[in-house]
Order: C-alpha cells, then structure tokens, then sequence
C-alpha cells in the first residue's frame, strides 16, 4: 500500500496557483521552546486541543485548552500514533489502542478522565473520521486474513462493527463527508489508487477517478468542504503531488495548484473559501492558502524550519500548524563506559548513521527543509565530514554495500518511492528502479549486484523482489501480498520478512525460502523488527515484539519454531548485533528521553553505556566490539497559529 497514509475522469488543468507575495502573517508559538507536541488535533469549535507527547520510547496523549494552557498528560501510551479524533460536537474523542494480540478503540470525554474501551479485536484498527451525527466512527483495520486494510462502521454505544463495503477485497479506506451520510473511499489495487463515492451507507460506490494517482491527503476528513459538496485531494499524475478539487455529485474535478514540489495536507477554511495546504516549493516546506475557487497561492511561512498543517482552528480564520526543529548528533563512547566523543557537528541534524563494512566510515543522512536530505561520509574515528551526494528528495537511512563502493537508500525523486544507489567514491546517483509503484525497503543482497526490495508493484499491499543490478530482470519472489520488513542474515543471507499475519492482522515474521514460499516462524505475537546484523548462520535472532499491556520488548527467538527468551532489561529495544556476534545494543527509556545499552548475549549481562540525557538510539559496534556509535536526537515539535482574519477579509 502506498505510504501516503505508517496513500481520471477526464479533467480541465484550470486556477493553477502562482507565488503572490504579500508580508507574512506573525505566528504565535503556543508551545515552549523545547517541547515535543506531536499530531495535535483542534476539537471542532477550537477551544481545546489533544495530541501526543514523546516519553521514554514512546508518546503519551494529552489534552489541553486551545492555547495549551491546563495541558495534562493522559493514562495511554502508545509505540506509534495518529491524531486523536474528535467527535463532531467536541465532547469525546476517540484513538487506538494495542496490547500483546488485539487493538482497541478507546474514547473518552474531552475534559479528559476515564477512557471507555468501545470496540476490540486481534487485528490493526484506528479511527479515521466520525459520522457527522456522532453515531458512528469509520475505522481503518485489517482484513480477516490480513491480506489488506478495510474500513468498517463502529457504534461506539454498541462497539458493534460492521463492513462499509461487503465483499470488497481490494485495500480501502473512507473519510465521511461533515454533513448526511456520504463518504469518500479511497481504494489501492496494484499501485494504482484511486477514489469512489459512497453517497450513503450500503449503497453501491461510484467511481470518481480512474487514472491512479489519487489519495485523500493526511488531513483526512478535513479534505472535505463544510457542505460536504466538494473535495479537495492530491494527485501525483506529474510526479509530484499537485491539489486538485472535484464536486462529489457530478465527479468534475479541476487543478487547484501545480508546482515542480510537492503540495499536501489540504484543508478548507470553515468558511468554505479558502483551502490550507503545505508546500516544498522552494525546497523548504511551508504553509500556504490558496482560494477554493482557484487563483494564486498566498504563501503564509518563509523560513527554514519545517512546518506541518494541523487545520483550522474551529470556526475561525486562525490556522494551527507544527513547526519541527531539533538536534540529531552522532557520538562514540567504549561500551564499559567513559568520555563519549562527538563525530558531527551540532549544525548537521542528523537522521540515520550506519558504519562500513570495514568500520573506516560512516555515512549519515541529514535533512534539509523541503523534504530534501543530503547524505555525508566521515571517519568512523572522527575528522571531516563529506557531502557526498544530494539527491533533492526525502530519503530513507543509507546501507551499505557488501564491498563498501555504494550506499543504498529510498527516495521519492521519482513521484512514487524508489531505491537509488550512490557511487561512495564519486558521489554518482542511480535510480535502480523506475516502476509506476511505491517500493518500500531495500536490502542489499550477498554482494553489491542484487538488491531484495518491498514493492505494491501487482500486490495488494506489498511483495518481496529480487532486483538485480547488472540489468537482469527483476524477479518477484513472494505472492502473499502483505510483507511490510525485510531483515536479511549476514553472509549467505536468510531473508526474514514480517508480515500482516493471516491470524487476526498481527505482524507475524517469517522466512522466504527459494521457492517464495514463506515458512512462518511466529504469528503468536506482534514482531515490530529484526536487530540488524544477525550473525550468518545463527539458530536464533533478536526481535522486538508487543508484550502484555501494549509494552514493547526485546526477545531472542528460536528460527526453528518461534520459541523465545527475554532479551535485556525489561522495556528494551534491541537495535545491532556486534560484529562478533558477542553483545547486542539496545534503547530504552529514562527519565529525559532514551539510553544506549549493551546485553552480552551469552549471559545475558546487560548495562547502560550511555547517560540518556536526550532520545539515544541506534548504537552501532565498531571493530573490536569495544566501541559504540549512536545518535543523540533532541527534537523539538511546538504548536503554533497564524491569525488570518485581517489578511483573508482584505482578499476579494
């Protein structure tokens, strides 16, 4: 499934929105400096706001007024979020929640207290929009088998669930329209998607677009006008997202926006007249608003940080957005403990390191605004670092080659997410693959002339391919349609995948055999990921997996039969294996953020090397096992507001 959400009828290329200049509007920071506020929602009139909050290794919900005063934390804590959900009369709202086999529906009142469980089961499910009377909420979970994603109407005052489209197979999910009872479906079939008309519940769907680039952005429900006439949604037919709007009854849409860069996570002002959106135009991402009806793009931030769409801020024409900042540095420290050195730079925030083969170096990406990285190549001891190549797009981690010649890593240069390699030595760039499909992760093979890739690529959701790179045919080598990882052993590589499990939508893990079949090792419990750098030839392997309570823990587990032992302190999260294969490092949570440990594996010994003064995580060995190198991130996420009331009364 395309990650637009972890995304013709013949139409007129009108209102084609340019850059008008105008002075900026004076955000306020609601948010001190230093906060990390995370997917904060408004409750529909603005007077109070909920959100999540990073704790440890992992956030914990909040609720708070419209300007963040009287914020109290909330009794629920979760690996991974999506914004609360408000009821359409602001007096409860709803989220998920998982333990060690099922997920829950939990809702609550807005002033916070006792968290009502409405509705269970052993598969994923979250909450995506409620009916506009706050009778029913629309759910995004897995399907029986766990073959795909499906939408479902929850009662909450019954928790019974029922199919929004019986019978339909292929991966959808729906946002119902803020009055009556229709709704939008977005369907994803072979990397195509695509939106239909629901026009009221039970009734057949109706087919809005056809040419298979077209998402409901991540703003969801707020895609749709306050009349529940119009819709505004993203189409990539350019290779870049560009804003479309399309009226729900006649299926005519036309182009709101066009620009090189991406434009996204639309949302109508609540006077229906304007339309909210964020924008890498200029390789910076920031806020614009551009008329419903069409014409030039008024830009409301020019600067560089990042800035993501939050929505309006109930009836008024203020706009809540987040704006990101922080500090990621690499660091080393030997793992019995002493001075740790700085390797970057604290005007490099850096997002994903991995070490070479050899342990010379270590290559790191670094983010730009704009969704655009750079990636970089320095001494594993510490000197100078290197631009080695900028590729104008959000990517992924970098891994190395076998060889240490090239790095690997995903990028979204091309549209759709891609694999690219980067010659170390010259800094060249390679797409490998240009497919009209979203490839997820990218592993190298047993030497640096194949590549295993995810892709929806003739899958429902995702398959396993081999890719190789002296221009061979790529081979896809699995049918099941739901791989969502790949961890490949060292050396002669096992390839283990973790998968939407066929009991209950649980992220089972398995291993693709040379046939393409796939040998389930466990489907007992959630398996999130694989510690990186298992051993080759190794009987068992380090995972981690959801526990009793929704807890995530480290496990070692059996390859043969899915058998397992703890693994470290109790709440750690294992990241590498050493090169010997001697220790395995690990994450877990501390008073501030996050620390490094070490576990020996054959005892079981394990200690904190690391002070855990900020979220530290990723340790990776250096030759000799004696030292680790990890990353310090300090992010920083405030919630802000533009008042546009003078500016948009002022527009004709």
């Amino acid at each position: 499934m395309r990650r637009a959400y972890l995304p013709f009828l013949a139409v007129l290329a009108v209102g084609c929105a340019k850059d008008t200049e105008r002075a900026l509007p004076t955000p306020t920071l609601l948010s001190a400096a230093g906060a990390n506020h995370v997917m904060p929602a408004y409750s529909p009139d603005g007077s109070r706001v909920a959100g999540w909050q990073g704790v440890g290794t992992g956030v914990q919900l909040w609720l708070a007024d419209g300007d963040l005063g009287n914020l109290t934390l909330q009794p629920l804590r979760s690996p991974g979020v999506r914004s609360p959900l408000w009821s359409p009369d602001g007096s409860r709202v709803a989220t998920s929640q998982s333990n060690a086999t099922t997920f829950s529906i939990v809702v609550f009142p807005a002033s916070g207290g006792d968290m009502a469980t409405v509705h269970s089961g052993s598969g994923w499910m979250y909450p995506m929009s409620w009916r506009a009377d706050g009778t029913q909420i629309l759910l995004l979970t897995t399907d029986a088998d766990g073959g795909s994603f499906t939408s479902v109407v929850l009662d909450p005052a019954t928790g019974t669930a029922e199919p929004l489209l019986p019978g339909e197979r292929r991966t959808h999910l729906a946002f119902f329209a803020p009055v009556g009872q229709h709704a939008v479906v977005m369907t994803y079939d072979s990397a195509r998607t695509m939106l239909w008309a629901l026009d009221s519940l039970g009734a057949t769907p109706r087919q809005l677009t056809s040419e298979g680039y077209e998402v409901v952005g991540a703003g969801g429900a707020a895609a749709w006008s306050p009349d529940g006439r119009t819709l505004v949604y993203e189409s990539s037919r350019t290779g870049a997202p560009d804003l479309w709007v399309l009226d729900f009854a006649s299926g005519e849409a036309r182009q709101l926006t066009s620009d090189l860069r991406a434009d996204r996570s639309a949302a109508w002002s609540p006077d229906g007249k304007w339309i909210l959106f964020q924008s890498e135009r200029g390789r910076q991402s920031d806020l614009w608003v551009v008329p419903a009806t069409g014409g030039d793009a008024i830009r409301l931030t020019d600067d560089a940080a990042v800035e993501s769409v939050v929505g309006w801020r109930g009836a008024s024409l203020q706009v809540a957005y987040t704006v990101a900042g922080g500090v990621g540095t690499v660091h080393a420290i030997p793992i019995t403990g002493g001075a740790e050195r700085q390797l970057t730079p604290d005007s490099v925030t850096v997002d994903y390191f991995e070490a070479s083969p050899d342990g010379s170096q270590m290559a790191f990406t670094s983010r730009r605004t704009g969704g655009v990285g750079d990636i970089w190549v320095m001494p594993s001891a510490g000197g100078a670092a290197r631009l080695l190549a900028s590729p104008m797009m959000d990517l992924s981690r970098v891994l190395w080659s076998p060889d240490g010649t090239h790095l690997l890593f995903t990028g979204t240069g091309g549209g759709t997410q891609d694999p690219w390699i980067v010659e170390v030595a010259t800094g060249a760039l390679r797409q490998v693959l240009t497919w009209d499909s979203w490839e997820g992760d990218a592993v190298w093979g047993r030497d640096a002339t194949e590549l295993f890739v995810i892709s929806d690529r003739d899958s429902p959701l995702s398959d396993l391919w081999r890719v190789p790179l002296d221009g061979g045919e790529p081979v896809r080598l699995t049918t099941a349609g739901r791989i969502n990882g790949v961890f490949p052993t060292k050396g002669t590589p096992r390839l283990l995948v973790t998968l939407l499990s066929s009991e209950g939508g649980r992220i089972g893990l398995g291993e693709v055999m040379p046939d393409g079949a796939i040998r389930m090792i466990t489907n007992a419990q959630t398996v999130w990921s694989v510690a990186w750098n298992t051993p080759a030839g190794s009987d068992s392997i380090a995972v981690l997996v959801t526990g009793d309570g929704g807890t995530i823990s480290s496990v070692m587990m059996s390859l043969a039969d899915g058998g397992t032992r703890p693994l470290g302190p109790p709440g750690a999260r294992v990241n590498y294996w050493s090169r010997t294969g001697a220790f395995l490092s690990y994450s877990i949570a501390t008073a501030q953020g996050s620390a490094v440990g070490v576990v020996e594996r054959a005892s079981g010994t394990a200690r904190t090397v690391t002070p855990g003064i900020g979220f530290e995580a990723g340790a990776e060995f250096l030759p000799g096992d004696s030292v680790l190198v990890f990353r310090r991130n300090r992010p920083e996420n405030r919630l802000a507001v533009l008042d546009l009331t003078d500016m948009l009364s002022r527009m004709p």
